[in-house]
């Protein structure tokens, strides 16, 4: 059984690759960084692939928090509730 289901219809002409497609985890997946994870694969060949994880908000982290400790002077035109809103984790390997 798969551990990962596909979304997205392949290419014909180049159906091995996964770039550009929408990977879901299975319940079966044990490893953590995967659980419920959804997968946006954005480069995918014959040397590797490289995804993002759409949906793994970071704990305790906000966008506005982010741009204050990159030093983003956001003022006062940021909305309320993009300021509060979650960052996502960038991978389930190298954030």
């Amino acid at each position: 059984m798969p551990i990962f289901e596909i979304i997205g219809r392949m290419s014909i002409k180049n159906n091995s690759y996964l770039a550009g497609k929408l990977l879901l985890a299975m319940p079966q997946v044990n490893d953590p960084r995967f659980a419920k994870a959804v997968i946006l694969i954005g480069a995918h060949d014959d040397k590797g692939a490289m995804g993002i994880v759409l949906n793994n908000p970071l704990p305790l982290m906000t966008f506005k928090g982010l741009l204050d400790q990159l030093n983003i002077k956001a003022g006062e035109s940021i909305d309320t509730d993009l300021a509060t809103q979650s960052v996502l984790a960038g991978g389930p390997v190298e954030t």
